[in-house]
């Protein structure tokens, strides 16, 4: 009888149960988001290299247009591996509402509650470089034209909140 109470104590105590809830600062308001984050970014994924374990990847993004701050030409994220349609979602275009609620976005945090991305190699993202990483610091984004209609829609959105005074 010890042994199933040893056993159901460390299983307790084990990394699965490290992050049972979202970190508040993961699903914040966009425009809190935009207005903590000194540096957002367009940028294109430039490269992906093995990180410092199986799952880990340490991706080299370039900077393609500077929305605010002063960040650099190319920086790095170690993150995850590509793991399916979760990291590869683009809320048709952010039009899609289940994007716009607290907890919508292309990335979640893992047991430890961080958030580590996925990219894709060639993609081009709305990237909010600095941490506290959010569940919409790290959005595919496809249509970057000065056209509203056409426009990606978390683009658009980011890019007036900004220009609108939302620092």
């Amino acid at each position: 009888m010890r042994i199933i109470y040893l056993l159901v104590l460390l299983s307790l105590s084990s990394n699965a149960w490290g992050c049972m809830m979202t970190p508040p600062e993961q699903t914040t308001d966009p425009d809190e988001l935009i207005s903590r984050t000194k540096n957002i970014v367009l940028a294109k994924v430039v490269r992906a290299d093995a990180g410092s374990s199986f799952w880990r990847v340490l991706y080299t993004l370039k900077t393609e247009r500077i929305y605010k701050g002063n960040p650099p030409r190319a920086f790095q994220i170690l993150g995850e591996r590509l793991l399916g349609p979760v990291s590869i979602e683009t809320f048709d275009d952010h039009r899609d509402p289940a994007f716009w609620t607290k907890y919508g976005g292309r990335e979640n945090f893992d047991t430890s509650c961080a958030i580590r991305p996925a990219f894709i190699v060639g993609a081009t993202y709305l990237v909010f470089i600095d941490t506290p990483y959010h569940n919409k610091s790290f959005e595919e984004i496809y249509y970057t034209g000065d056209d509203h209609s056409e426009k990606d829609r978390w683009l658009d959105y980011v890019e007036s909140r900004i220009a609108n005074g939302g620092r």
